[in-house]
């Protein structure tokens, strides 16, 4: 390699390094979208409701994203009855689909259906237990929601389990 392709790369290093360090949240916050006027702390135990609305934009059409934190963060400590509930606010004219809150990887420890868990009657909150399987870079999941007279909206924030 040549000396100004050995400089290039060098000075390449910082960005591509920083990039991928940027994409998941830390246990402090951070992160992709980070946001941290949107961040919502947990307790270790109970039950811990997170608010979520639609993007306040009137403007927003067909594409009104769902408005959470960007990062929940769950307390250390015994987690045998941790429940977090998403719950959509009096204002918003929209209801979680049966598929209302995902999590992207099989083995994060969240469980959000049976029994009490996933969408309620009114499909206006949504549950989900939490085992606490640590790990500070969190655990990606979707919020859809649906507007009234709107196609499913979609977000994907963070839950970091401390």
């Amino acid at each position: 390699m040549s000396t100004p392709h050995c400089i290039a790369a060098v000075l390449a290093l910082p960005v591509l390094v920083t990039a991928c360090t940027s994409m998941a949240p830390s246990s402090t916050g951070g992160g992709s979208g980070f946001n941290p006027a949107k961040v919502t702390h947990c307790p270790s135990a109970g039950v811990c409701i997170i608010d979520v609305d639609l993007d306040a934009n009137t403007q927003c059409g067909s594409n009104c994203k769902p408005q959470a934190p960007s990062v929940i963060y769950v307390d250390p400590g015994p987690h045998d009855s941790l429940k977090l509930v998403w719950r959509i606010s009096r204002n918003t004219d929209a209801t979680f689909p049966h598929d209302g809150i995902v999590f992207f990887d099989v083995g994060s420890g969240f469980e959000c259906s049976g029994g009490d868990l996933g969408p309620s009657a009114d499909s206006r909150s949504f549950a989900c237990g939490d085992e606490h399987k640590p790990n500070i870079n969190g655990w990606k999941y979707s919020i859809r929601m649906k507007p009234r007279d709107r196609p499913v909206q979609t977000w994907d924030p963070w839950v970091v389990n401390r």
